[in-house]
């Protein structure tokens, strides 16, 4: 090799071998998600729906107090950003 070239080739190389390392741990990263994501139980359908169904009920009911209707919203959107 071009003695004048060595410089780059090292750092091509060394920006080659810190990509792969990032991708390495991207790649376990993606295997502990994937693993957290399969012990979570299965979600059933129709009982989703059913609760769907059930929450205006709830949200309108006179005996549901503001500190409830916050529960309920941070349960519902933590549950659509997952």
């Amino acid at each position: 090799m071009d003695p004048a070239k060595r410089h780059v080739a090292r750092e091509l190389e060394a920006r080659w071998n810190e990509t792969l390392e990032h991708v390495a741990g991207l790649e376990r990263r993606i295997e502990e998600l994937s693993a957290v994501s399969a012990t979570r139980p299965k979600i059933d359908r129709a009982r989703l729906l059913q609760l769907a169904r059930d929450l205006p009920v709830v949200w309108n009911a006179s005996s549901t107090d503001t500190r409830t209707k916050q529960r309920l919203i941070h349960i519902l959107v933590q549950e659509i950003v997952v």
